[in-house]
Parts: C-alpha cells; sequence; structure tokens
C-alpha cells in the first residue's frame, strides 16, 4: 500500500505544471511564468497572491534539486498560520508531495530531489541570518505593506544578496496596496514604473480577476450595502478592485513633498551608523532670525534632534537641522550634548523645549550640565492642536522641511488610533511612533507662541549661580557653591 502511494503521489507530481496550477488564472499565471530574477507583486486582497506565493516555491524545490528556498511574513506566527497550514501543505499534498517532508514543528518542507523550503518571519532577524548561510535560490519576503522599511531595506540591500548571489537567486517582494504612498515597498513599486520594470518586474491584478472567487461583485455589492461605503472609498478601490488610491485623511499630517519639501545642503552618518544628521542649505538658513530648538528622548525609540527657522518679515517656517540616533539606542541626556554643540555653532543661542520626561529636575540638571538654556518643557499634551497648527501651515505653502529627513518620514507614515479616535482620543497609531515628528511638534513651539527674543547666553567667565541667574521657582544646581574648576571644565564641548 505504501508503494502503491508513492507511485500515485509520483503519478500527481508528474502533473504538476504552472498551467495546471493557475487553472485559468491568467494573472496569476503571468506571474508563475516571469523569470525576473526581482519581482514586486502588489495585489488586492483575496487576489490568489499567496497561493502564487506557494506554487512558487512549489515549482522552485521541484525544478532545482539540492536547491534552498525561503518565505518570510511579518512574524512566524504568521507564517504558520497564513501559509504553512492553509495555502502550503494543502498545496504539496494536492500534487503528491510526501506529507512525511514537513517538519511542522521547524516549518521546513524537505523534498526527495533534496530541495529545501523555509518559512519564518521577519522579526526574527538572527535566526534568518542564521538560516541565509546556505545559498538560496530563492527568497520571498511577503506582507511588504506592513513590514518595517528599516527591516526591509536591510533584507533587500544587506541581507539577502550574499545569499541569492551563488545561484543566480530571485527575491520576490509581495503584499497588498499600502494605505499611503509611503515605505520601502511602495518606494520599489515606484522605481519599477518609473524605469519600466529595469529595477523590478511589477506585477498587480484583483479579486476581480480571480476565477477561483466566487462571484467577486456580488460580494462587494454586498459589503457596500451592509457598510454604507461608496464604490469610490479608497478602501474599496484598494482592498477590492486592486486600484492604487490613497486616501488623504489616512495620515495625521499634511505633508505634500512637491509643496512643502526641499533637499537638505549637507548629509551626514557616523562611521557606525548609529546617528545622521541633516543641516539646510545656507540660502534656507539666511532667511531665517530666530531659532528653536525641540528634543525627545525617544527612551525606546529613536533621540532626535530638530531646529525650525522663522524671521520677523516672513511667516514661514523651515526645518533647518536635524539630528537622529538609529532606533533602541539606550543613550543618556548627555548624547545630545555634542549636536547640541553643533546647534550653537551654527544657529548661536536658540530657544528650546526639550521632552524630559517632564521632570523640572532633568530641566535644571541639563541647563546645568550643558549650558542650553531650557525655555520650557514640551507641550505634550496638546498633541491634535500642534499637528492642526502645523497642517495649517503645510496646506498654506509656509512650513517646508528636507526631502529625505527622518521628520519627512514621519510625515509620510504617522497616522491616528482609529480605535482611540472613536472615543475622542488623539493617539499615536502603533504602526509607527513618530519621534521625529514630535521634536518638531516641540521645535514649533517657539513659533506659535511668538518667541522672537533669544535666551540669554551662557555665562563663560562665571559658571556659578546668583539669585537673579535663577528662573522663577527654580532650584540652584547640585554643585552651587562647590569648586567649579574642579567639576565643570570651560566649556560644554569639553565634557565630551
Amino acid at each position: 500500500m505504501r508503494r502503491r502511494q508513492i507511485e500515485r503521489n509520483r503519478a500527481r507530481a508528474a502533473l504538476f505544471t504552472l498551467i495546471a496550477v493557475a487553472d485559468g488564472h491568467v494573472k496569476q499565471l503571468n506571474l508563475l511564468n516571469d523569470k525576473a530574477r526581482r519581482v514586486l507583486v502588489m495585489c488586492s486582497r483575496r487576489a490568489g497572491k499567496t497561493y502564487a506565493m506557494a506554487a512558487i516555491l512549489l515549482a522552485t524545490a521541484l525544478a532545482n534539486p539540492g536547491s534552498n528556498s525561503i518565505y518570510l511574513a511579518l512574524t512566524r506566527g504568521q507564517a504558520k498560520r497564513t501559509i504553512w497550514n492553509d495555502t502550503w501543505v494543502p498545496l504539496c499534498d494536492a500534487w503528491g508531495i510526501d506529507p512525511n517532508c514537513h517538519n511542522k514543528t521547524e516549518l521546513v518542507t524537505t523534498f526527495a530531489n533534496g530541495s529545501h523550503v523555509y518559512f519564518g518571519g521577519t522579526d526574527d532577524l538572527r535566526h534568518i541570518i542564521t538560516e541565509l548561510g546556505q545559498k538560496l535560490t530563492l527568497a520571498i519576503v511577503d506582507e511588504c505593506q506592513d513590514q518595517s522599511s528599516t527591516v526591509l531595506k536591510q533584507l533587500v540591500e544587506k541581507i539577502l544578496p550574499p545569499a541569492l548571489a551563488d545561484m543566480s537567486g530571485r527575491l520576490i517582494l509581495s503584499g497588498t496596496i499600502p494605505e499611503t504612498p509611503s515605505g520601502y515597498f511602495w518606494k520599489q513599486w515606484e522605481r519599477a514604473k518609473a524605469d519600466g520594470g529595469k529595477s523590478w518586474s511589477p506585477h498587480n491584478w484583483s479579486m476581480m480577476d480571480n476565477p477561483h472567487m466566487k462571484d467577486p461583485a456580488g460580494e462587494l455589492a454586498a459589503h457596500l450595502q451592509d457598510t454604507g461605503l461608496p464604490e469610490s472609498d479608497p478602501g474599496v478601490q484598494r482592498d477590492w478592485k486592486g486600484i492604487i488610491t490613497f486616501d488623504a485623511t489616512a495620515l495625521a499630517f499634511r505633508y505634500d513633498l512637491h509643496r512643502n519639501g526641499f533637499h537638505p545642503g549637507t548629509t551626514e552618518t557616523d562611521p557606525l551608523g548609529k546617528w545622521t544628521t541633516r543641516i539646510a542649505p545656507k540660502e534656507i538658513i539666511e532667511k531665517c532670525e530666530f531659532f528653536c530648538v525641540g528634543a525627545d528622548q525617544g527612551k525606546f525609540d529613536r533621540m532626535v534632534i530638530q531646529v525650525f527657522g522663522w524671521s520677523s518679515k516672513h511667516r514661514e517656517l523651515y526645518q533647518v537641522y536635524e539630528w537622529t540616533s538609529v532606533r533602541d539606542h539606550g543613550g543618556a541626556f548627555s548624547a545630545f550634548g555634542p549636536p547640541l554643540d553643533q546647534v550653537r555653532k551654527l544657529f548661536g543661542h536658540c530657544n528650546h523645549y526639550f521632552d524630559l520626561g517632564g521632570s523640572k529636575l532633568a530641566i535644571d540638571n541639563f541647563t546645568t550640565d550643558h549650558g542650553v538654556y531650557v525655555l520650557e518643557a514640551a507641550k505634550k499634551v496638546d498633541r491634535k492642536g500642534q499637528v492642526d497648527r502645523l497642517n495649517t501651515l503645510m496646506k498654506a505653502a509656509r512650513f517646508f522641511c528636507m526631502i529625505g529627513s527622518d521628520l519627512e518620514g514621519d510625515f509620510l507614515t504617522t497616522k491616528w488610533d482609529k480605535d482611540k479616535r472613536e472615543k475622542g482620543q488623539w493617539e499615536w497609531s502603533s504602526e509607527n511612533h513618530p519621534d521625529a515628528a514630535d521634536a518638531g511638534r516641540y521645535a514649533s513651539q517657539g513659533y506659535f507662541d511668538g518667541t522672537t527674543e533669544a535666551p540669554p547666553p551662557p555665562k563663560e567667565e562665571q559658571r556659578g549661580f546668583e539669585d537673579d541667574d535663577l528662573q522663577p521657582g527654580q532650584e540652584p544646581p547640585a554643585w552651587y557653591e562647590k569648586d567649579l574648576d574642579a567639576v565643570v571644565p570651560d566649556g560644554p564641548s569639553e565634557l565630551y
């Protein structure tokens, strides 16, 4: 019986062809027949995209004995739920692949010809890098619309290419249409369209093109009737018809690159890649008389410094300086010292609005340690009001930021939490924490508060505090009346 089952499986496997797999799905077959080394797939939901990915994995394993392929979802658990259980194993069974080939614990299928197909998630990069020590014939990254741009960029540009190089392997990025025109996946799609498919071979279709979907038009009509949504709704266009369209109201900020963007004058990244500095061109800085600094410590995100400038003659507000660290930096307040020294040299003595946890002691100590006059703690509670005021400037073409900056990145990706909005609360969506935009909000406070006078510079010869030097309610620093020469060096820069 075992021999007969093996013979039946071999007979079914011999009938395996891409035409048979597609079974009349023309646009899916176009993808299955595409042999380009770099492929993009952007579809609506229920279009047959996941089934196509499984078919490509199976065809590659059968046609290339001893090959290694990998499929990456957002998480290993998602890969198990969305493709392994519901698509991959049933597809293999349908074409006579021995069920004993599947290791359900490790999510690996080993074929009789020595080929292997691995399933995992991009949330476990360390494990992925270990697995990719082998030569790869095929790599598929799915759910790219929800993948972190940082992780996706690292996979596409650094981790996967060496593993694919020996076998001239193929890379496929797959996902649904994103809600907003942002992120690494979308940028690669734009690139493919701009160069006529030279960089990536793009594929796009919808559930309406899927012959195996029972009455999609009828399902859409029922959905519209149940929800009251118009057919022109951007979500309906994307998720049902596969039409690439966006809803401007999905984002918190109303930034437009052509209306509000300009290229930075200089961009510098340290050799270890731990921080990046961007400075506006000289002609932009020269338009400004007054400058305000906003900073966000971002304990679990990025440390960010934003500097905004404006003048009394013009109503425009400019981003003139940005310093950002990597995420999960673990840095202390002192990490702000060197970039603030640079800010002081470039713009003189600015007003400062810092998010230091709302601690008065932290603000006082920061002023003492760094010679930076902190005008006021950042106003974090009026998030919605600050965003609205910035949006007003953006729509009136009176706010400008550097193209490619982390601030612009936050403008293009930040959303409000939909569930909190229904409760009348204005909280950021968990998809992206906009620490760069938060620092920008703080930097805009001086402009909106009408602050047009720079604070007094710190005294260089007398570093101690007199009663007249203290602000209302401010306590003397810890080193008050001590030997200042032994405690504080002559200048802030010498602390670093």
